[in-house]
């Protein structure tokens, strides 16, 4: 009998396959094994692949008004935090943040992203779509900070600024009904 144990890896874990396990018993007496199935045998073993990819967004009303929150000028913020999570146990490529505000030029050159170490996240912009350009490790939070200003017809209109987020990857694509998925 031998007993030993095996390190599943990232990658094993991120290919998504069950890992398999040849065994072949060979000896110089009886180097034919191929065709005696006693003396070669195999193991299959199931991988759990669990991609989850989180958003959750926070807003945060900036105003020139006396009261704090209120919103009631041209120029006054909205200032919003957005952080995406991977809770999985799979790396994710292709992160993607849809989000509206994204392609309004109301928001100038606030945007930032950065990881949990504060280092700035690469990522394309293409018509309100936020795209990571590299991979998110397991346990990765990337932060996405910005700022919109109100503008007056936002102001005359007297309504609720709304505004959505989603978050996909290639390999979690599923946020049309995960709520973890979806924030406003």
């Amino acid at each position: 009998t031998i007993t030993y144990s095996y390190a599943i890896s990232q990658s094993e874990i991120d290919a998504d396959a069950p890992v398999l396990n040849d065994v072949i018993v060979a000896s110089h007496e009886d180097p034919n094994t191929s065709d005696d199935p006693k003396e070669k045998d195999d193991t299959t073993t199931d991988i759990n692949y669990n991609p989850d990819v989180e958003v959750e967004k926070v807003a945060v009303a900036s105003s020139t008004n006396a009261i704090a929150g209120e919103l009631s000028a041209e120029g006054d913020t909205i200032d919003y935090t957005v952080t995406v999570t991977n809770n999985g146990n799979t790396t994710l490529t292709g992160v993607v943040v849809t989000d509206a505000m994204f392609s309004s030029n109301q928001i100038g050159d606030t945007l930032t992203i950065l990881d949990s170490d504060n280092n700035p996240v690469a990522y394309s912009l293409l018509d309100g779509v936020l795209t990571f350009t590299g991979e998110m490790k397991v346990g990765d939070v990337y932060t996405i900070t910005y700022s919109y200003a109100i503008s007056q017809s936002e102001i005359d209109a007297d309504a609720p600024v709304l505004n959505d987020v989603i978050v996909a990857s290639h390999e979690d694509p599923n946020t049309s009904d995960d709520p973890k998925e979806k924030d406003d």
